[in-house]
C-alpha cells in the first residue's frame, strides 16, 4: 500500500516540476544589488534565457575496451630492491609456552611496502589465509604444538617474487593436562562407596 501511495504521490508531482521548467525564469536586481531568480515575474524583472542543457552521449559498453593501467615488473624492477625484510618474531629457534594456539608475528621492512606490492605469510609452507598482505604484524591463530617454520615473501600484482625472508623455526609448547606439576590440574573427587 505504501508503494501505490508513493507511485500516486510521483505522477501528482511530476506535471507540476516539468510545468515550472517550462515556464519562463525571471530575473532582477535589488537595492543592494543582489541579483534574484523567480519563476513568477515581479515588477522590474526581465526575462532570463537558459543555454542549452548540457548533454552526453555514453558509448555503448560493449564497444569500449577497457585494460586497467599495468604496473609492469619490469618498470618496478628498476626501483630500488627492499633492502631489509626480516622476521623479527617470532625469533630464530623461539619455544613459546602456553600460548593457546595463536603465535604473534612481527616483520621488519624498509623502504616501505610499494603500492601493488604484497606480503605473502607461509607457516610450514603454506599461506597463513587470515593475513591481510600488507601489514607488518600479525596473529596465526591455531597455531599446532609442535615445531613450525615460518616465512614472509614480497610479491608483485602478477606473482613475482621480490624479497623472501630466512625461514625461521620455532616451536610451540603446551602443559600436559597429565602433568603432576601443573597447578591446573586438580585431581577429580573421588567418591566414597
Amino acid at each position: 500500500m505504501p508503494y501505490i501511495k508513493y507511485c500516486l504521490c510521483v505522477l501528482v508531482a511530476l506535471p507540476l516540476g516539468l510545468s515550472a521548467a517550462t515556464e519562463g525564469i525571471y530575473s532582477w536586481v535589488d537595492d543592494n544589488g543582489e541579483r534574484h531568480f523567480s519563476d513568477t515575474p515581479v515588477p522590474g524583472a526581465k526575462p532570463f534565457e537558459l543555454g542549452p542543457i548540457n548533454t552526453f552521449n555514453a558509448p555503448d559498453p560493449a564497444s569500449v575496451s577497457v585494460q586497467p593501467p599495468a604496473a609492469s615488473d619490469t618498470q618496478q624492477s628498476e626501483e630500488p630492491a627492499y633492502s631489509d625484510f626480516q622476521i623479527s618474531s617470532p625469533a630464530p629457534d623461539d619455544v613459546l609456552w602456553n600460548t593457546g594456539g595463536v603465535v604473534s608475528v612481527a616483520l621488519t621492512l624498509s623502504p616501505r611496502l610499494r603500492g601493488g606490492d604484497k606480503i605473502r605469510l607461509l607457516l610450514d609452507g603454506a599461506d597463513v589465509k587470515s593475513y591481510p598482505g600488507r601489514s607488518l604484524s600479525h596473529q596465526i591463530t591455531e597455531v599446532e604444538r609442535g615445531t613450525h617454520s615460518l616465512r614472509a615473501v614480497i610479491v608483485t600484482r602478477s606473482g613475482k617474487q621480490l624479497a623472501t625472508t630466512s625461514a625461521v623455526t620455532f616451536t610451540v609448547q603446551q602443559n600436559s593436562v597429565l602433568n603432576q606439576n601443573n597447578p591446573n590440574n586438580i585431581p577429580a573427587p573421588r567418591g566414597r562407596f
